[in-house]
């Protein structure tokens, strides 16, 4: 089945069609997932530049702030009064106004007189007198040789809820620093610029200082290890994080060097895609499903005359007998060359006619010249003998003669008939015989022999007799005396014949020879050796290659003819024998 072209074509297609199905699934696919990510990147992009710019807008207020205290000449020159004589009330004041001109942005002042020690907060709006304490381990010298931002640390508890703009403030920008500063705002604060996602409700979001420390972030337990994952991950990249792949996206502010950084679930923001896909998957199979049937409609009927043409071929060839017309109903191409077969299968038997009726008419011109071939010489001998007989005065023995003789011509021209029973036969050769036997002075002595089931069996007429004369003539040559055995039986589903002589034999060379002329024979042009073969050919004509005469001798001993013929003819219609 799979050789078939039917088969191969169907396979084939459906080959091609999965395959390219498969490559423009996966094209489109990739396709809608990188728009959809490129959506999303854009859009959270949008958010993180947004952020980005509130976060630079805290950080404006407090640089305000700083920079306005820090150059505060009031401030400066009170600063620089001796320890005893500054009003650090006066400072305090100051700091507060400046507190409520930054809008509530900035949460609280720290001044820091370093001659004195003394604290002004606005915080608690007091005054604190000390020399040692969290001012002096908040800050290390590095952090305050210039104004940076701080927010691992709140100045009052150490508790990281503040982020501060600390430095130094001096008299002028050469000379000694007087006092240390710091501007602080709630980190809260940024926690307000995180805004809660709708499309993508369960993505990260996490503001970071310029050092990779984690500020605020919306709903993730472990920012820290969060932070650890996605330092080397550039925007657009992927991490993984509690086994679920995300989509990192950050911003970064050029001034403070702090970032927004949002990570999307891949699960999100592909789920749109995840229900187009179960739609291609459900329309590609439904599609498959419909071409695939539609395919196989289509080649059957493709394929279909062929196998009816195939079919009408072979019953063709297996019955001869039967007509076959090959027509078909479709009006395609098929219909020409069911047209064209059966013109051309017409033409065959019209010719195998002609030929077959040719065959024939040989045959049967054959078998009658065999079956009509009697040879005149021996009449004449037998009536020459009688004539002696008679002139001896043996008038018993010459009326013997002559009554095997009207048997024998009455066996042998009777009505020409081309099938006998075998007590005919026998009947025949007893008369035969008898006349060879006086012709050879009755020292030539016969036997016959036929099994008496066998009685009734059709044979064709003159099919032994031939074989008998070819004894009495050549198998005795140089001797007087002899015998001559005829004998019939069944063997299996055979007819076997046999006729034996004691004679002068063959030599193996003879005996070849004789075969090889016996089975080429050609009546048009051999005459020699004409009653074997006639018996011989007649058998083939009748009954088919494997039925013949078959001839054994041994030099010196005598010669052994054997004709073999189907059995299954046993009734009167077994004359109108079919001709192979």
């Amino acid at each position: 089945m799979l050789h078939s072209i039917k088969w191969k074509t169907y396979f084939t297609i459906i080959a091609f069609f999965t395959i390219t199905m498969a490559i423009s699934g996966i094209i489109i696919y990739n396709i809608i997932e990188s728009d959809l990510q490129k959506k999303a990147i854009h859009t959270a992009n949008l958010e993180i530049n947004f952020a980005i710019k509130q976060i630079d807008d805290q950080f404006k207020y407090l640089d305000q702030a700083y920079y306005a205290i820090a150059f505060d000449e009031e401030i400066i020159k009170e600063l620089a009064k001796e320890p005893d004589e500054i009003n650090y009330k006066r400072i305090l004041t100051k700091l507060e106004n400046m507190l409520f001109s930054t809008n509530y942005k900035v949460y609280s002042i720290y001044l820091k007189d370093i001659r004195s020690g003394v604290i002004v907060s606005t915080e608690e709006s007091s005054i604190l007198r000390h020399k040692s304490g969290y001012w002096v381990e908040g800050f290390t010298r590095e952090e305050l040789k210039k104004p940076g931002l701080i927010h691992t640390r709140d100045l009052t508890t150490g508790v990281a809820s503040l982020t501060a703009l600390a430095g130094r403030v001096k008299k002028n920008y050469f000379e000694d620093s007087v006092a240390l500063l710091s501007v602080n705002m709630l980190q809260y604060s940024f926690k307000e610029i995180l805004v809660k996602d709708n499309i993508y409700p369960h993505s990260i979001q996490i503001i970071s200082d310029q050092n990779n420390q984690v500020v605020v972030n919306s709903n993730n337990d472990d920012p820290a290890a969060v932070m650890v994952k996605i330092q080397e991950v550039s925007s657009g990249g992927r991490v993984m994080i509690d086994d679920q792949p995300y989509i990192v996206i950050s911003g970064e502010s050029e001034k403070y060097g702090w970032k927004y950084t949002k990570l999307l679930l891949e699960k999100e923001v592909f789920s749109g895609i995840y229900e187009i896909r179960k739609l291609l998957l459900f329309i590609a199979f439904v599609f498959s499903v419909v071409m695939l049937i539609f395919l196989y409609r289509q080649l059957d009927h493709v394929t279909a005359p062929i196998y009816q043409l195939s079919a009408m071929i072979k019953k063709y060839r297996q019955n001869s007998h039967e007509k076959v017309v090959f027509k078909t109903d479709r009006k395609d191409e098929f219909s020409y060359l069911f047209q064209s077969l059966d013109d051309m299968v017409q033409r065959i038997d019209h010719l195998i006619d002609e030929v077959y009726k040719a065959g024939l008419y040989k045959k049967e011109t054959q078998l009658r010249v065999y079956r009509n071939s009697i040879n005149p010489h021996f009449i004449y001998n037998i009536l020459d003998s009688i004539i002696w007989t008679m002139k001896f005065k043996d008038y018993n023995k010459a009326t013997d003669i002559i009554q095997d003789f009207s048997r024998f011509l009455h066996h042998t021209l009777h009505e020409s008939k081309e099938f006998i029973s075998v007590s005919d036969m026998w009947a025949e050769l007893i008369a035969y015989c008898k006349l060879e036997s006086f012709l050879k002075d009755d020292l030539i002595t016969f036997s016959i022999e036929f099994q008496e089931e066998i009685q009734q069996q059709r044979v064709p007429s003159f099919i032994i007799q031939p074989l008998v004369e070819n004894c009495f003539k050549h198998g005795f040559k140089g001797r007087k005396q002899g015998h001559i055995t005829i004998r019939g039986y069944t063997e299996g589903q055979e007819l076997i014949c046999i006729v034996e002589d004691d004679g002068i034999g063959m030599s193996e060379e003879a005996l070849d020879a004789l075969m090889d002329y016996v089975r080429n024979y050609d009546i048009n042009v051999n005459r020699k050796h004409f009653g074997v073969a006639s018996v011989h050919h007649r058998l083939k004509l009748y009954y088919g290659e494997e039925f013949g005469v078959n001839i054994t001798s041994k030099l010196g001993e005598g010669t052994r003819i054997m004709v073999n013929l189907p059995i299954h003819r046993t009734d009167d219609t077994a004359a109108e024998i079919d001709i192979k």
